[in-house]
């Protein structure tokens, strides 16, 4: 399941300058249950191999919040902002005592410079900070044997993936579009 709590606000000030702020909260919770049965010959029937087969409880609460500042002076838009994340992750197995909890923040910045000739052209240079976190597949530790040519787990301590994101811009207008 995953719930989105999210609240936004903005505030002109004159003609020239936009305040905006909001926070958020993702709270998202998932179960994976994952069982391996082998066939006996003898009972001809199948059974569980309780080695093999765990129920993996995941959970990962993001607390966000922002502020944004947009300001016009004639041809030119600036815009910067900044975003707080706080992101808790925990993992919890039923048979098993190899849970796992972590947490970390991040400061994302994020800045536009634009300028704009009125019906012929606007050019616009930004830099925008993203955060990616590590999904359920990743950090789940449980070691799958299930096919001994393709052992997979994860590992519980993986942080999350920054990159930076550059883009310079230009449009143009003509009368047809």
């Amino acid at each position: 399941s995953e719930k989105t709590l999210q609240a936004d606000y903005a505030q002109p000030f004159g003609k020239k300058f936009l305040l905006e702020t909001g926070v958020k909260t993702i709270l998202r919770d998932v179960s994976s249950e994952y069982t391996y049965d082998e066939y006996d010959f003898a009972t001809a029937s199948f059974v569980r191999d309780e080695a093999r087969s765990n129920v993996f409880d995941y959970d990962q609460d993001v607390y966000a919040g922002y502020g944004q500042g947009t300001l016009t002076l004639g041809k030119f838009g600036i815009k910067a902002g900044l975003r707080y994340e706080h992101t808790q992750v925990g993992g919890t197995f039923r048979d098993d005592a190899s849970n796992f909890t972590s947490q970390y923040s991040n400061l994302i910045p994020t800045a536009t410079v634009s300028y704009a000739k009125a019906g012929k052209y606007t050019t616009k240079i930004s830099y925008t900070q993203r955060i990616q976190r590590p999904g359920m597949t990743f950090l789940n530790p449980w070691i799958n044997t299930s096919d001994s040519l393709n052992i997979t787990y994860g590992n519980p301590e993986l942080e999350p993936e920054v990159s930076h994101g550059f883009e310079l811009g230009y449009n143009t207008f003509k009368k047809f579009g």
